[in-house]
């Protein structure tokens, strides 16, 4: 945190068994006991409970390595990732206290994403209660994500686990099939055609999208509901069938 706030900083202290993040005067913000229970079902509710401590956090939560692997036992190629625990920061009263837990909160997601940015997207958190300081940090926040894409703008791979590369050889295998693509938070439909080797691709919408060279996305099967491949935008047509042209990264 900026060092003018650090001795305000939230802390853990365990309380009647259970850790707690207190800040200020022993503001009690939360109880780390419903983070610390991924894998619980309501099957068994008895093992679901708001008392819990760091110690039973899984480390995918905070270790960015450990995440990753995580996310490929669960077939997962990509997250956005926004914040749980941190809501509870809004609690907080001081507003400029307030506005340093989050630069510190977004530094540290920034270095977090920055392990695989290609499959790890952070959301920032902002303070609004002063709009001109909230409107510096998300600038800052977005320089931080600008800097993290321009290291790494060659890669964007999609997961080496063999049945994504299975389904990705399946699906360029056959001309002109219908998929889904995923630009930002929109949804298309779309047709793909592997051109030379399937190295790279064409795809065809049926509406013209607001797309750039280098802009990224990512391809569904909509039958099996199978995320196989990332392509980034090499060329654009400007017909009225609006197709781009993408290096299948496989």
């Amino acid at each position: 945190m900026d060092p003018n706030f650090r001795d305000r900083a939230p802390r853990i202290e365990r309380i009647d068994g259970g850790d707690h993040v207190v800040v200020e005067a022993d503001q009690i913000l939360s109880g780390i006991g419903l983070i610390s229970n991924a894998g619980a079902r309501f099957a068994a509710p008895e093992t679901i409970s708001a008392q819990g401590r760091f110690e039973d956090v899984l480390r995918g939560g905070y270790d960015p390595e450990q995440h990753l692997k995580d996310m490929a036992l669960d077939g997962v190629a990509g997250e956005v990732l926004y914040p749980s625990q941190g809501l509870f920061y809004f609690k907080v009263a001081d507003t400029p206290l307030m506005s340093a837990i989050f630069r510190a909160y977004n530094d540290w997601l920034a270095e977090f994403c920055r392990t695989d940015p290609v499959r790890l997207k952070g959301i920032a958190m902002i303070n609004l209660d002063d709009i001109e300081d909230g409107i510096k940090e998300l600038e800052r926040a977005a320089r931080l994500a600008a800097d993290i894409d321009h290291h790494n703008a060659s890669r964007f791979e999609a997961p080496p686990a063999a049945p994504y590369r299975a389904a990705a050889e399946e699906s360029v295998a056959i001309r002109a099939r219908r998929l889904q693509a995923y630009v930002g938070s929109g949804e298309h439909g779309a047709r793909l055609r592997p051109l030379g080797d399937g190295t790279y691709a064409r795809l065809r919408f049926p509406l013209p999208l607001p797309l750039a060279p280098g802009d990224r996305l990512v391809l569904r099967d909509p039958g099996t509901s199978t995320t196989f491949a990332g392509a980034t935008v090499l060329a654009l047509c400007l017909a009225w069938c609006c197709t781009s042209c993408g290096r299948l990264p496989l």
